[in-house]
C-alpha cells in the first residue's frame, strides 16, 4: 500500500464537559497528557458558541500558546439523555471535545469531516489513556466538487482579520455546515489550521473569537454572507483580494487545495502575504499545452474544464434558504442547477443523501412554501420530484407523505406531472385529489389503461369505483353505436366482474342477497350499456368463459337475462343451471331467470326498464357532481400510508388456473332441477350418452369385420 492510501493513524487527547447533580458546568473527566483540566475548561470556554439552539452543533479550534507546538482540536456539543438533569430541573448539555498535534498531519494531511467520522462514535478510554483513531488522508479531488464561489469568498475574506459570518442558513443540515467549514479550511494554506476556527453555530451577539461561523443573524462588524451567495472582496484588502483572484484563477478547483496542502508552514490567518509568498514556490507551473492533432493530422481543440457542480444534497439546502429569505434570483439558480442534476439521473447515493435534505429542510411542506408564488412553487416541486424520487414509486408517496406533512392537491398535482412513473402509480396519485380533481384526473387517463388496473387489482375498491364510474359515463356518451374495439377490451377482461363483485357491500345476515344483487344488477346495466338490446351471439364465450368463479357467475346471468332466453345457446345451459343454484340473488330475480331456463317468455317487466333501478347500475347517467364518493374498502380502518390504504395486500385476482367446468360437481342441483332431469344432473347424462356411443361404435366395427372375414371364406 503506498504512503498516500495508507490511513493516518493518531492519539487524540479528550475531555469530557458536561453537569454533575447540584454543580455548574465543568470538566468532568479527561485523559491524561500535557493538558489538563483546567487547560480543557480554558480552551472550551475561549470558544464557546453561547447557547445553542439546536443540538448537535461542531466548534473547530485550536489550542497551543507555540504555533510548532499547537493542537488541531474539535468539539461536538450533544444533548443530555432523555431524563438527565440539573439540580434545578433543566436539560443540559455534554461536550466531547478531541485534539491531536498539528505536527502529526502537517505531512500527512487530514479533513475537518473525516476527523468528525473517526471521533464521532467513539468513546473515551476508561483509563484516561488517548483515544486512538484512524483516518483516512486528505484526498483534493474529493474535496474539489464541493468548491463553491461563496467559499472562496469566505477564505479570501478571513485573510482580512475579521470575523466571517454566514447568516440566513437554520435549514441547513449539520453535516452540509460541517462540510462547507471544511471546503473553506482547504482553500487556505494547511498550516494556517493551527490558528483556523470555526462554528456550525454560533450567537451573533455573544463575545466569541470564533472566526468562521453560521448565525441566525448577521453580525455587528463582521464579514456577513448570505448562505448560496458569493460575495466580493472589500478594494481595503488588497492581499485578500490577491488571493481571492488567486483561487479564482484555475480551473480545476483541485488544484489549488492540491498546492495548498503542501504550505504546511505554521500560519495565522493574518499571514495573507506570507501564504502568497509560500505559494509562488509551493507552484508548479504547468506543462506546456501539447498540440493535439485529430487523425487527419488537422488540430483539435481540447474541451475546457468546467468547474464541478454542487451536490443535490447541498443545493437543495441552499433552495430551501432562498425560499424562506425570498430570494428569487437565489431560487432561478438553483432550480437551474438542481433540473441539470436530474437530467443526468444522480446515482443512488446521491438520492438518498437528498432524501435525508428534504427532509430536515422540510421543503415539501406547505409552510414553507406558503409565501412563494404559485408558479414558483410549482417549478420548485417539480424539480425536487423530478431529481429526487424519480421513478416515482408507491413507497415514494408514503415517504413524500412524511415529509410533506400530508398529500395537499399542488403536491398530488406535482406527481402527476412527472415524467418517469412505475405501473399505476398515477391512478394511485389521482385518486388522492380531491373529488372534482380526481373525475378529472381518471377522465384524462387511457381507458385500456384504468381496465387493466381493475383486471390486476379487483379488491382496490376505491379506485375501481371511479374506473367504472368513468366507464359507464363513456359507454352512456358513445350510445346507441359503442366502437366494436371497446366492446372487445370489455369482452376480455369480463366486463370487469372481479372489480364490480367486490365494490359491493360485505355481506349482510339481515340481507344475505344484497352483495349479490348489487353486483348483478351493475353487470346487467353495463351490459345494457356496451350491447343494447342483446349481446352478439358470437361474443359470449368470451364475455364469461367456462370457469364458474363468483363473480363470471353472476356475469353469465346478466348475459341471460339480457339474451331473454336460451334458445340457440344450448351449451349455456350447463353453464347457468349452477349460478342460478349457488347465486344469492332476490326471489323476483331469480324467478326470471328460471323462467328463461324453462324457455318460457320473459314478462311483463321488462329488463331495460329496471336497468336504473336499485344498486348502483343507474349511476352511469348521474352528474359528474352527483357522483358518490368511492367506497372504502372491507379492510380499510384508515390506518397506514396512502398507498396501503388503497391498494389491498391481496388483490384479489382470481387464481390462474381454476377447476375447468367440466369438473365442476353439476351433479348436485336443486330439487327443481333434479325432477326436471330425472335422468340426472346434465354433465351426467353427456357422459352417459357418449359412454353408450363408443359402446355402440366399438360393437359395430367388430360386426363389420367380422362380416368382411366371413365375405372372404
Amino acid at each position: 500500500m503506498n504512503d498516500g492510501a495508507r490511513p493516518v493513524e493518531l492519539d487524540c487527547q479528550w475531555a469530557l464537559h458536561g453537569k454533575r447533580p447540584g454543580t455548574d458546568y465543568q470538566i468532568l473527566a479527561c485523559s491524561t497528557g500535557d493538558i489538563d483540566a483546567d487547560g480543557y475548561a480554558e480552551i472550551l470556554h475561549r470558544f464557546s458558541t453561547g447557547t445553542p439552539e439546536h443540538l448537535p452543533q461542531i466548534v473547530l479550534s485550536w489550542a497551543g500558546r507555540e504555533q510548532e507546538q499547537g493542537r488541531i482540536g474539535m468539539a461536538i456539543q450533544e444533548a443530555a439523555p432523555p431524563g438527565q438533569v440539573d439540580g434545578f430541573g433543566r436539560a443540559f448539555a455534554y461536550t466531547r471535545y478531541f485534539c491531536f498535534p498539528y505536527a502529526d498531519v502537517a505531512d500527512r494531511p487530514v479533513t475537518y469531516t473525516e476527523f468528525y467520522r473517526g471521533i464521532r462514535g467513539l468513546d473515551q478510554p476508561e483509563n484516561r489513556d488517548p483515544a486512538r483513531c484512524s483516518l483516512a488522508p486528505m484526498n483534493a479531488a474529493l474535496i474539489g466538487p464541493a468548491v463553491t464561489a461563496q467559499a472562496r469568498s469566505a477564505a479570501a475574506l478571513l485573510l482580512t482579520g475579521r470575523q466571517v459570518v454566514v447568516y440566513g442558513c437554520d435549514y441547513v443540515p449539520l453535516d452540509e455546515r460541517l462540510k462547507f467549514l471544511d471546503v473553506v479550511a482547504s482553500l487556505l494554506p494547511y498550516g494556517m489550521r493551527t490558528r483556523y476556527s470555526a462554528a456550525t453555530w454560533a450567537s451573533s451577539v455573544s463575545d466569541h473569537s470564533l472566526r468562521l461561523t453560521f448565525a441566525h443573524d448577521k453580525r455587528s462588524g463582521a464579514h456577513n454572507l448570505l448562505f448560496g451567495e458569493p460575495a466580493e472582496v472589500p478594494a481595503e484588502y488588497p492581499v485578500a483580494r490577491q488571493y481571492h483572484d488567486w483561487l479564482r484563477s484555475f480551473d480545476d478547483p483541485a488544484e489549488p487545495i492540491e498546492l495548498l496542502t503542501r504550505v504546511n508552514e505554521p500560519l495565522r490567518l493574518q499571514d495573507g502575504a506570507r501564504a502568497l509568498e509560500l505559494l509562488q514556490h509551493a507552484h508548479r507551473p504547468k506543462e506546456p499545452a501539447q498540440t493535439v492533432v485529430d487523425v487527419e493530422g488537422h488540430p483539435a481543440v481540447r474541451p475546457p474544464v468546467t468547474e464541478a457542480a454542487p451536490t443535490l444534497q447541498f443545493l437543495i439546502s441552499a433552495l430551501n434558504v432562498a425560499v424562506r429569505n425570498r430570494n428569487r434570483p437565489s431560487i432561478d439558480n438553483a432550480l437551474t442547477e438542481i433540473t441539470r442534476l436530474a437530467a443526468r439521473s444522480p446515482t443512488r447515493t446521491e438520492r438518498d443523501d437528498a432524501v435525508e435534505s428534504v427532509r430536515e429542510t422540510q421543503i415539501l411542506q406547505e409552510g414553507t412554501l406558503d409565501k412563494t408564488d404559485p408558479h414558483v412553487r410549482s417549478q420548485i416541486l417539480d424539480a425536487i420530484l423530478a431529481a429526487v424520487f424519480s421513478p416515482l414509486t408507491e413507497k415514494h408517496i408514503d415517504e413524500i407523505s412524511g415529509m410533506a406533512g400530508g398529500l395537499r392537491e399542488e403536491l398530488l398535482s406535482a406527481m402527476l406531472r412527472m415524467g418517469e412513473k412505475t405501473q399505476d402509480v398515477d391512478l394511485i396519485v389521482a385518486n388522492l385529489l380531491p373529488a372534482g380533481a380526481a373525475r378529472t384526473a381518471f377522465a384524462n387517463m387511457a381507458l385500456t389503461d384504468l381496465i387493466a388496473f381493475a383486471t390486476r387489482w379487483p379488491k382496490a375498491v376505491q379506485i375501481n369505483a371511479r374506473i367504472i364510474d368513468r366507464l359507464e359515463r363513456d359507454l352512456s356518451a358513445l350510445r346507441p353505436e359503442v366502437p366494436g374495439e371497446i366492446i372487445e377490451l370489455l369482452e376480455r377482461h369480463y366486463f370487469l366482474s372481479a372489480a364490480i363483485f367486490h365494490l359491493s357491500p360485505p355481506p349482510d345476515p339481515r340481507k344475505p342477497a344484497a352483495a349479490d344483487e348489487a353486483a348483478y344488477t351493475r353487470l346487467r346495466e353495463l351490459l345494457r350499456l356496451a350491447y343494447g338490446d342483446a349481446p352478439r351471439a358470437g361474443s359470449l364465450n368470451r364475455m364469461t368463459g367456462l370457469y364458474a368463479e363468483p363473480d363470471r357467475a353472476l356475469l353469465r346471468l346478466a348475459a341471460l337475462e339480457r339474451i331473454g332466453t336460451l334458445k340457440g345457446y344450448s351449451p349455456w345451459t350447463i353453464l347457468v343451471e349452477e349460478p342460478v343454484a349457488r347465486a344469492r340473488l332476490e326471489a323476483e330475480t331469480k324467478r326470471r331467470i328460471e323462467r328463461l331456463l324453462d324457455d318460457e317468455p320473459p314478462s311483463d317487466e321488462s329488463t331495460d326498464g329496471q336497468s336504473g333501478q336499485g344498486g348502483q347500475g343507474g349511476q352511469g347517467g348521474q352528474n359528474d357532481q352527483d357522483a358518490p364518493e368511492p367506497p372504502r374498502g372491507p379492510d380499510d380502518d384508515g390506518q397506514g400510508g396512502a398507498v396501503t390504504q388503497i391498494l389491498p395486500s391481496d388483490p384479489g385476482v382470481p387464481p390462474k388456473t381454476p377447476r375447468p367446468f367440466w369438473r365442476k360437481r353439476f351433479w348436485r342441483p336443486r330439487a327443481r332441477h333434479r325432477e326436471r332431469h330425472r335422468g340426472g344432473a346434465p354433465a351426467v347424462r353427456l357422459v352417459v350418452g357418449v359412454g353408450f356411443c363408443l359402446v355402440g361404435l366399438v360393437i359395430l366395427s367388430r360386426v363389420a369385420i367380422f362380416m368382411v372375414n366371413l365375405g372372404g371364406d
